[in-house]
């Protein structure tokens, strides 16, 4: 198998695999509310159990730096939730009826919350920036690794209203996983992101509409952005030798 072939064959797995497992993950919205979220909660006791058969040794072996990693965590949120404020004004964010719906209760509210602050992260994380980063480096560049492991990200979620933010939201995400080693760290990101955009959709719902709204979303991204850089350059992280 050449180069290429290797790429794309990678590339194409990631994105089936992570059509099945979104599927999974929000499969709480066919169900009636209680029962969906019971099985929410089964979804991710079973997935947190075999990321700690997976991620244990490198979570227990390397030195957990929580003040690097609490301030990468919450700038990235800021990040995201700043270039959805902005990316928004302009381009009106795509409602998606079923998932609102669903969420119309109090079960269903719990349900959407864990879903995309614990389900969808440790979903997505394991198939993008575990699995095919790492496929992705072995044959690219880190950069082109970066970008198209991003792209592929973006291109999972078909919403072209949020395909910038996406965009950036997954090279941060792999920076952040070649420069720290540490994948569980994606996931805590990916989490504060997804509850950022949340934030920031509530926000805009309740803040008229004004000309400050996409100037204040782009500084408090570029601020958040260059907060998390030099965290993420002045922090010794100590690469565990295990494999991500």
């Amino acid at each position: 198998m050449n180069r290429r072939t290797g790429v794309v064959t990678a590339i194409f797995m990631a994105l089936i695999a992570s059509g099945v497992l979104s599927v999974v993950v929000l499969a709480w919205i066919f169900m009636p509310p209680a029962y969906g979220l019971a099985y929410e909660v089964l979804f991710i006791s079973i997935a947190a159990f075999f990321w700690a058969g997976q991620q244990g040794a490198v979570f227990l072996n390397a030195p957990l730096r929580l003040r690097a990693c609490t301030n990468i965590t919450l700038t990235a949120g800021l990040v995201f939730a700043g270039c959805s404020m902005a990316e928004h004004y302009w381009i009106p964010r795509q409602n998606f009826a079923l998932v609102g719906h669903a969420a119309s209760s109090p079960w269903g509210i719990s349900s959407l919350l864990l879903s995309i602050s614990l389900g969808a992260p440790l979903a997505e994380e394991a198939v993008f920036r575990g699995m095919l980063l790492r496929e992705l480096r072995r044959s690219l560049s880190d950069r082109a690794s970066i970008c198209l492991s991003a792209a592929a990200f973006t291109a999972l979620h078909l919403d072209p209203t949020r395909a910038p933010e996406q965009f950036v939201a997954g090279v941060l995400l792999a920076v952040v996983v070649i420069r720290t080693g540490r994948l569980w760290l994606a996931v805590a990101m990916h989490s504060a992101m997804n509850l950022g955009g949340l934030l920031e959709s509530g926000v805009l719902r309740i803040t008229p509409y004004g000309a400050m709204i996409p100037a204040v979303g782009a500084t408090v991204a570029i601020a958040a952005g260059i907060t998390l850089w030099r965290v993420l350059r002045s922090t010794d992280w100590s690469i565990p030798s295990t494999p991500m």
